[in-house]
């Protein structure tokens, strides 16, 4: 539970916030240390329940030693969809637990756990660990680089008066395809330099600080695919309640600030409600005029609604086949001029059609024409395909060729 941290949960309380109206994620919380009780209890269930009544419905749990990583793993297991887990040993434990190799062990062993879904919160902290220590901290950093890398999860990292030996680290082993800078505290020229390399930059409570300007600097310059948003409660509550007991719940608070330093009123961040009936859910896209595709992470099930309902869908085209699903699916409905090759393009063309309504309706008409015949949506046509499929795999087979590429053409 909370042991070195006990100080923090006598803390007043940070007053609930104003409900989202959209749904939000905790990307970093220690709900032990808010609650200093076990995973199944009603302290915690609180915990949980006051930060969906807010809008935040989900959470990463993250550790920082090897026992409470474990508390972590069972936290998750009580709350699937709700809580996820991330497992390490705190930069700032390394160097003073009793066996490091054994600690090690366990978090190599709890990173094969379902629920776990990242290593951390490991990096290097020199704001408390003295000099002659620091190198036992780099060392366990890439330790958890590679349980990270080995297992195929993110890595979360904790950043403190270390920036370039973090960065050195992380080019010296590689990176894993997912690094996450918890509670980022660089400037904008770090932010860029995370960027290039696709390092997510996740920021707390700090970025609403008075003293904090180079945060929201960076905040301002980090593309959302790579930005996001956490408490790590039960420290750094958001202004105006710095000093009190954070919790899940600011989420709310802190998304609306950066939503707001970003040029985006906190008022227009909408979500419809939950419905079960699909055809209510389909009308409910024609209610917009553009779908932006996530082209990072290339939107599938939800493109295809969208697309469904004649909604054009912008995507940028992907270097692997998951950033490439929305493109596949455009180029399956015959107009595929929302296609785009590069990040500047996309977002200028993004640009360039909300100030242009006209251009816009043009792109939804040329769409609605088409899905008539679209294949996309041509069910009969997609079995034909996969007989023709089926009947070539086959015989391919029994004459003993081997595999090669062919078009399926009707």
């Amino acid at each position: 539970m909370a042991d070195r941290h006990n100080r923090d949960i006598d803390r007043p309380l940070a007053p609930t916030p104003e409900p989202l109206t959209v749904r939000a994620i905790d990307a970093h919380a220690h709900l032990e240390i808010v609650t200093n009780t076990e995973p199944d209890s009603p302290e915690i269930a609180a915990v949980i329940a006051d930060a969906a009544a807010a809008g935040v419905d989900r959470l990463v749990q993250v550790g920082y030693s090897a026992d409470q990583s474990k508390w972590c793993v069972k936290l998750a297991e009580l709350y699937p969809g709700k809580v996820l887990a991330a497992v390490a040993l705190h930069p700032n434990e390394a160097p003073v637990v009793a066996d490091l190799e054994a600690d090690l062990a366990i978090i190599e062993e709890l990173a094969k756990h379902p629920r776990v879904r990242a290593i951390g919160e490991t990096g290097l902290d020199y704001f408390r660990t003295p000099p002659e220590l620091q190198e036992v901290q780099r060392e366990s950093f890439r330790r958890h680089i590679a349980i990270a890398k080995a297992n195929k999860l993110a890595l979360v990292i904790h950043d403190r008066d270390a920036h370039e030996d973090v960065l050195r680290v992380l080019e010296e082993v590689g990176a894993p395809e997912k690094t996450i800078f918890h509670c980022y505290s660089g400037d904008l020229e770090m932010a860029k330099y995370c960027v290039q390399r696709g390092y997510v930059l996740s920021f707390a409570g700090t970025v609403t600080f008075k003293n904090a300007p180079a945060l929201r600097e960076a905040v301002k310059y980090v593309p959302d695919e790579l930005l996001l948003v956490e408490t790590d409660s039960p420290f750094l509550a958001p202004s105006p309640h710095r000093g009190a007991l954070n919790t899940p719940a600011q989420i709310a608070n802190i998304v609306r600030f950066i939503a707001e330093e970003r040029g985006v009123e906190g008022s227009r961040l909408i979500v419809a409600p939950r419905t079960d009936d699909k055809l209510s859910h389909i009308d409910r896209h024609r209610c917009a005029d553009l779908y932006i595709d996530t082209y990072t992470f290339s939107a599938a099930t939800s493109a295809t609604d969208a697309l469904s309902a004649g909604l054009p869908v912008l995507t940028k085209r992907g270097s692997t086949a998951q950033s490439r699903l929305a493109e596949s699916l455009i180029r399956a409905t015959g107009v595929p001029q929302l296609i785009v090759e590069d990040r500047q393009t996309y977002v200028e063309t993004a640009i360039a059609l909300a100030k242009n309504p006209d251009q816009l309706k043009n792109h939804q008409k040329a769409l609605r024409d088409a899905l008539p015949n679209a294949p996309l949506f041509d069910a009969h046509r997609m079995v034909r395909q996969f007989e023709i499929i089926y009947d070539h795999v086959i015989k391919n087979h029994r004459a003993g060729l081997k595999p090669k590429h062919f078009d399926v053409v009707l």
